[in-house]
């Protein structure tokens, strides 16, 4: 499998193809415009395209206008590494299928979490080759800086999926075909008309409810009401350093698992046989009868 970076800045395409060579295990070719990058596109096949969106010689917009073009790649996945994000550009690039936007200056965590999930969702060949048995993080707040933070600190060992609010978080799980990769679900403080209370009810009560790890990460002072609730997998604090997070996360996922096998295991024990009593003695024939000793 190969990624393809399209970038006319030497340091953008450095850091985009350390990033995927680690995340998607990937070897990572560059083009420092658009016109590169379509001859690239015509000599090799490709996974993914990173694209810049300002460059000379030709830029983003016509580059991947070419690319939905050309029958062979128009359901490529293309990202769009972009320093305006205006509602113009939006529109243009959405009428040409971009998978994803990112914001340049480039953070790391940020674009490892964003091909993860690219890639779990659009070529699902490149994750399993590349992550055998890593498990998918479901992230639920309206705040994008705690869905940023959390995929930075969880993207390193989860594929992690977005949800904006509580409601798109139930519709996801609702989802059959959603719901069966999705292993836990990490929620903030603030989920939207859903309470994350009442949320972790709703959740609980889904099909999916029944395998998937429900964590949520609070400010300090709420996390006593959370665990007083009694629903919560794990409530940890949101100011926890990274790795320590990661490494919470972890376990509440792990414990929970355990927990669950272990129920299943000693609800699938057959039932131990009842004891039944034997049969009372035959009474001798000589016997009190009314108060009258009979004697054969």
């Amino acid at each position: 499998m190969r990624v393809l970076v399209v970038d006319d800045d030497p340091g953008t395409r450095a850091i985009v193809k350390r990033v995927t060579s680690k995340a998607l295990k990937c070897s990572t070719d560059e083009a420092a415009n658009g016109l590169e990058g379509l001859e690239l596109l015509e000599r090799r096949k490709y996974a993914l395209v990173v694209l810049d969106w300002q460059m000379p010689v030709l830029g983003g917009f016509d580059t991947l206008a070419a690319i939905r073009k050309a029958p062979a790649l128009s359901d490529l996945p293309v990202v769009m590494l972009t320093g305006d994000a205006s509602e113009d550009l939006v529109r243009q690039a959405a009428t040409l299928g971009v998978a994803a936007y990112l914001a340049k200056p480039i953070d790391p965590p940020r674009l490892t979490a964003r091909l993860l999930q690219i890639a779990d969702a659009m070529i699902p060949e490149v994750r399993d080759a590349s992550r055998p048995g890593v498990s998918v993080v479901l992230v639920c707040d309206t705040d994008p800086a705690f869905r940023r933070k959390a995929a930075g600190m969880l993207g390193s060992n989860w594929i992690v999926r977005e949800s904006d609010s509580g409601v798109e978080m139930l519709r996801l799980l609702s989802d059959e075909h959603n719901a069966a990769s999705v292993h836990a679900v990490l929620c903030g403080a603030q989920t939207g008309v859903v309470h994350p209370d009442m949320l972790v009810r709703q959740a609980k009560q889904l099909p999916a409810g029944q395998h998937i790890t429900m964590c949520t990460a609070l400010p300090k002072e709420a996390m006593a009401d959370a665990r007083r609730l009694g629903l919560w997998d794990g409530v940890m604090s949101e100011t926890l350093p990274p790795d320590m997070f990661a490494s919470q996360f972890a376990r509440v996922v792990t414990s929970t698992a355990e927990a669950r096998r272990a129920r299943a295991a000693a609800a699938a024990r057959p039932a131990p046989a009842l004891r039944v009593a034997p049969p009372p003695a035959a009474r001798p024939r000589d016997e009190e009868e009314g108060g009258v000793l009979v004697i054969g």
